[in-house]
């Protein structure tokens, strides 16, 4: 048998061509057992070439191989179409192969072609799966015997001559039968050729095809499962079913997923198995399941019955919803809460896509301005429309201050057209959503109906004003009553105490001693009616003074001691050794809260004690601040548990016998509790009927800061002229209450000049001269402040003479009007001797 010399392909070998198919899928035993029978008979070589035209394969001779066998091995084990080759007979001769080939190759036929040195070359295509896939070419006839052309083509490819002088001598020319014979062989190779070429070519698609679908099967995210139909066993999972139940595969595989307790519902199971059985498919069914690690899982599954080497078989694909299905739930409650929102809410709500200027506006918002959700467009220019003329540029700017994140916050208050043609009061609030650059993309927010509080605003509003005009006005008559009542009770009092300056009988003096304390008492009355109308309408201050706490507690006992001796009762005070002594605070306030508390302990005692305690706590203070604590004890007839709270109500005394015993307004208690509040405190009383009573009040007080000076240190200290005798102006309407002043003026060594109105004052002025003008407030013609402007503005005597205002009025206020108008002082009616005397004596000290 010849010896075959298998020469490589025109390319490298070691990396065949992707395309190469006979090197492929073609076995190289069976391409040398083809070779074998042409090169036997042929004595040539035999040629393949693919179908891009490149050889893939060469096969020569034993003959050949044995006369070219001191020839370079290289040359001739990689024969190229553009390289020297031994085979080559002529400089043709490589082009000759493919020029059978290719054509071969091109046409689809065979194709018989020549070379000049008498090489024949005869080529057949390879048809395999409806293409060409390359072609199969052997050469025959004599090799070149002229030695001019032998020596030509060595030299030419740079062999030794000798050998083609040897090659062609020995070389036997086959009979045409032969040729013809290998010819037919030669296509009936081919046909064969193909043949295993595309039965190899589809196994091998079909290998990769099952390749392919493993890994599809094994990668799918889908969740995929293979079972018997018959027993349910498992045949196949995927990876996504193992790692969403948590089994393996050895666990799953052989089994049946019922039995490993996967199944929440294991009738479902049953009922799914059935349908399966009877309709072949089922689609889109939620299963409950249950991993290996007890978390329970929502699966979307469709399942169809299939054949699959020879036995029915369950093929199902379903994915994990568990997290879809908690968004989703999730989103319902989120749209059902918005839902509720929107209808439940009084508000209107707004959406505005700042990008393609798209706004939404929810039903109750056209609600608010008369429409129904239909009967107006979401559109940005029908809201604009709406805006008031008055408020638009305001609503567009406070927009822009927002977007240009100026304003923290956006609210703006504006008014939007009714479909009935009136407009409502709108609030609009609103927040934005912003890019990564802070530009506002999106803006939502509410419109909240303000017409009805607009409405209770504008009543409010002149409620206010209603009740500062009534309070204006009860203040206005307080203190025209004030100064109706004082001005002839001071005249009464006046003319009382001057009777009383006189030589009389006892019994006369008793008879106006009795009137005096009469008058008193109902001065005392107007006092605190003025006092608690102060209160009630805000115009009581508190004063800040330094004072001492152990002197106005001993000064207060002192002043109700003899009270307390002329009922035979005996009063006791204390001041705890912890407490501060220098505090800031209204010392006269304080005075009044004590004085109405053990007031009334002595006027609803009969016999026994009043003991007055007080303690300081800083505890519950503010720094620099204490708690005083006070508690004023007496064993008086006691109040009912019932009354206890009504007690500090306007007019009341606990009782009502109490009134006609003790007497009294009533009024004292309530002024106190008042006051107590106003300094931060509180007041509260215990008692049982019987038994006494125990009243507690607590105030906030402040430490005194030792720099800080009394009252009377901030006076002027530095006198001009000594009080001495004064040539006092006196201007009052009322001729009692003028001869009663003139008197004590000139008791108190001054004279006196009597007028009965402003108009009269500014002539007196102007004809004399005076010390002191004591002016009434309210006189005929002119008034005092009337006259008092026209005494600054120098239209009368000297604009510097001290004025003083005597006045019935008292209430807040008042002293800082008569200052306002250039009065220097003033003093209350009915008037006080001690009290005038020290007001003439300040006021004439200052320059």
């Amino acid at each position: 048998m010849p010896v075959l010399y298998n020469a490589t392909s025109c390319h490298d070998c070691s990396t065949p061509m992707p395309n190469c198919y006979f090197i492929k899928y073609l076995d190289k035993k069976l391409l040398a057992d083809i070779a074998r029978n042409y090169l036997d008979l042929l004595q040539t070589s035999l040629v393949l070439y693919e179908a891009s035209g490149e050889c893939v394969q060469s096969f020569f001779s034993s003959k050949w191989c044995q006369l070219l066998n001191s020839a370079s091995i290289e040359s001739f084990a990689n024969p190229r179409d553009d390289g020297p080759s031994i085979c080559d007979t002529g400089p043709c001769h490589s082009s000759c192969w493919a020029r059978a080939a290719k054509p071969s190759i091109h046409l689809g036929e065979p194709v018989e072609a020549s070379c000049q040195g008498g090489l024949q070359l005869y080529a057949v295509p390879i048809k395999a799966k409806g293409t060409i896939r390359g072609a199969i070419c052997f050469g025959y006839g004599a090799p070149p015997r002229e030695p001019e052309l032998i020596e030509a083509i060595a030299a030419q490819h740079h062999v030794d001559p000798t050998h083609l002088h040897a090659l062609s001598a020995v070389y036997t020319p086959r009979s045409p039968e032969i040729i013809e014979a290998a010819k037919a062989n030669l296509r009936a190779s081919a046909m064969l050729m193909g043949e295993i070429l595309e039965r190899r070519m589809v196994e091998e698609e079909l290998r990769a095809s099952k390749e392919k679908y493993r890994a599809v099967f094994r990668t799918n995210p889908i969740l995929t499962l293979i079972a018997s139909l018959d027993d349910g066993h498992c045949l196949e999972v995927n990876e996504a079913l193992l790692q969403m139940t948590g089994f393996s595969r050895e666990e799953l595989i052989g089994n049946r997923i019922q039995d490993l307790g996967i199944w929440t519902d294991p009738s479902a199971s049953d009922a799914l198995h059935q349908q399966l059985k009877t309709q072949g498919h089922f689609e889109m069914k939620e299963i409950q399941i249950r991993s290996k690690f007890s978390e329970h899982k929502t699966l979307l599954f469709s399942a169809e019955t299939r054949e699959l080497h020879g036995r029915p078989c369950i093929i199902a694909a379903g994915q994990d919803i568990t997290e879809r299905n908690e968004r989703e739930r999730l989103l319902r409650e989120s749209e059902e809460r918005y839902a509720l929102v929107l209808n439940g809410t009084n508000d209107g709500i707004w959406d505005w896509n700042l990008r393609t200027m798209q706004v939404y506006f929810s039903p109750r918002w056209k609600e608010i301005i008369g429409y129904r959700d239909a009967e107006i467009r979401n559109d940005l220019e029908e809201w604009k429309s709406r805006i008031h003329p008055e408020e638009f540029d305001n609503v567009m700017a406070t927009h822009e201050r927002f977007f240009r994140a100026e304003d923290p916050v956006f609210e703006v208050e504006y008014r939007l057209r009714h479909k009935d043609g009136s407009y409502r009061w709108i609030l609009g609030r609103g927040a934005c959503l912003r890019d990564q650059s802070g530009k506002p993309y999106r803006m939502a927010g509410s419109h909240t109906d303000m017409t009805r509080r607009k409405q209770i605003e504008a009543e409010l509003s002149k409620a206010k004003e209603d009740a500062e005009r009534a309070s204006k006005a009860k203040s206005e008559f307080l203190a025209n009553m004030s100064h109706e009542i004082r001005t002839p009770l001071s005249g009464m009092l006046g003319m009382t105490e001057l009777a009383m300056m006189n030589e009389l009988t006892p019994e006369v003096r008793e008879h106006l001693q009795m009137a005096r304390d009469s008058g008193k008492s109902l001065l005392a009355i107007i006092n605190d009616v003025l006092d608690l109308s102060k209160i009630e309408a805000g115009r009581s201050n508190l004063e800040q003074k330094k004072f001492s706490l152990r002197e106005l507690a001993d000064s207060t006992i002192k002043s109700l001691a003899v009270s307390a001796k002329a009922k035979g009762l005996r009063i006791f005070h204390a001041v705890d050794t912890e407490a501060p002594d220098s505090l800031l605070g209204d010392p006269g306030r304080l005075r009044q809260i004590l004085t109405n508390l053990i007031g009334n302990a002595l006027k609803f005692t009969e016999r026994g004690t009043v003991t007055v305690s007080m303690t300081a706590d800083a505890v519950d203070a503010p720094a620099g601040k204490i708690t005083l604590r006070t508690v004023v004890k007496d064993t008086g007839i006691g109040i009912p548990e019932s009354m206890l709270e009504d007690i500090f109500k306007s007019f009341n005394q606990g009782v009502t016998s109490a009134h006609a015993t003790y007497g009294g307004t009533g009024l004292g208690l309530t002024i106190s509790k008042e006051l107590v509040e106003m300094m931060g405190g509180r007041i509260w009383a215990e008692s049982r009927m019987g038994h006494g009573s125990a009243f507690h009040f607590t105030v906030e007080l402040a430490l005194a800061d030792e720099e800080l000076d009394t009252a009377e240190e901030s006076v002027p200290s530095a006198p001009t002229r000594s009080t001495g005798h004064l040539r006092i102006l006196l201007a009052e309407d009322n001729r009692i209450n003028s001869l009663f002043a003139a008197y004590l003026l000139e008791k108190l060594g001054h004279s006196v000049r009597a007028v009965a109105s402003g108009v009269q004052a500014l002539t007196a002025l102007r004809e004399d001269r005076f010390d002191l003008v004591l002016m009434d407030v309210r006189m005929p013609e002119m008034d005092g402040a009337e006259a008092t402007r026209r005494i600054r503005a120098g239209e009368a005597g000297d604009p510097k003479i001290p004025i003083v205002a005597l006045t019935a009025y008292a209430l807040q206020g008042d002293r800082e009007r008569f200052l306002a108008v250039g009065m220097d002082d003033y003093v209350s009616k009915p008037l006080d001797t001690a009290e005038l005397e020290r007001v003439i004596e300040r006021v004439s000290r200052w320059e």
